[in-house]
């Protein structure tokens, strides 16, 4: 490993900055799409180990049982629906924001995937999150 790799300098995305606001922003509502998507995912499962623990193996009559999954299927429609919308959104987010990395490296003459790196190092450091794949 090289010793200046570690250390690298933000030479790209420091000359764009201006023109990198709307990317910043992108970036900014898909950390918290990225938020949702964890929360609906920790929830989910905990949801299923409750449903396990308090119904699965016992006999209720025919109206109970209906009652209990459908209350189950509302559960699952609530927390997995947020997150299937929201990981919509975050894919949509992160293409948007590529393509606009994209064409300001072929803009101004940059290689794309060193405006990316230094974006994604520069976002993260910002605003937290995932960073850019």
């Amino acid at each position: 490993m090289n010793q200046n790799e570690g250390n690298s300098e933000i030479n790209y995305v420091s000359s764009l900055e201006k023109e990198l606001q709307p990317a910043y922003a992108h970036y900014k509502s898909s950390v918290l799409y990225f938020t949702i998507i964890k929360i609906s995912g920790i929830l989910l499962p905990m949801g299923i180990f409750a449903y396990n623990m308090l119904f699965a193996g016992k006999y209720y009559s025919y109206s109970e049982y209906n009652t209990i999954a459908l209350y189950l299927m509302i559960f699952v429609c609530i927390t997995a629906g947020p997150g299937l919308l929201f990981a919509t959104l975050l894919i949509r987010k992160y293409f948007i924001i590529k393509r606009s990395l994209k064409k300001l490296a072929n803009t101004y003459g940059f290689p794309y995937n060193d405006v990316k790196i230094e974006f994604a190092k520069v976002a993260k450091s910002m605003f937290g999150g995932p960073g850019i794949v």
